[in-house]
């Protein structure tokens, strides 16, 4: 199995009067730009997915549709309140575990500081990898058999700026 993991493209600032609302705060239109110079960049990686995990934050939202829109094809998204900020890592694994039984390759779509530490809970086991995804930054992890804990190898780690020159 392979899990890619995409962090959201630049969105408003928070404390926004516009968007009091940490969760209804859009891509700008620099980030929605940028996330379709990506999306690009995917393409040209040849990737595609069996399955898309998204929080259910309009960021991330718009961020996995314009990666699967970039792409022209992809499954459905399945929007999880496990992947929002606050998300509970093991109890998104085991939704992983009990909904891609036989999927090749998964993308995940969500925020900082939890992808980081998703990241490093399956390649480490603990939090001691240090991440820092940027805001489009995208990682694939290779995995034998999911599980909670440790159980992944850190293929590749990719910069906005490398996955834009990939196009």
């Amino acid at each position: 199995m392979e899990l890619l993991i995409l962090r959201h493209g630049v969105a408003v600032p928070r404390g926004s009067s516009e968007y009091p609302s940490d969760g209804d705060r859009p891509l700008t239109p620099e980030g929605t730009k940028g996330m379709r110079k990506i999306a690009k960049g995917m393409r040209a990686m040849d990737l595609a997915f069996d399955r898309v995990f998204s929080s259910p934050l309009v960021r991330t939202k718009q961020t996995a549709e314009i990666a699967l829109r970039g792409l022209r094809s992809g499954p459905s998204i399945d929007y999880t309140e496990h992947l929002q900020p606050d998300g509970d890592l093991e109890v998104f694994i085991g939704e992983c575990l009990t909904k891609c039984a036989e999927e090749d390759r998964i993308l995940i779509v969500g925020h900082e500081p939890y992808l980081s530490g998703l990241t490093s809970f399956l390649v480490c086991g603990d939090d001691s990898l240090d991440m820092n995804f940027r805001k489009g930054g995208l990682c694939k992890l290779s995995i034998s058999s999911l599980r909670v804990g440790k159980c992944a190898t850190l293929e590749w780690f990719l910069t906005p700026g490398q996955i834009k020159d990939l196009r």
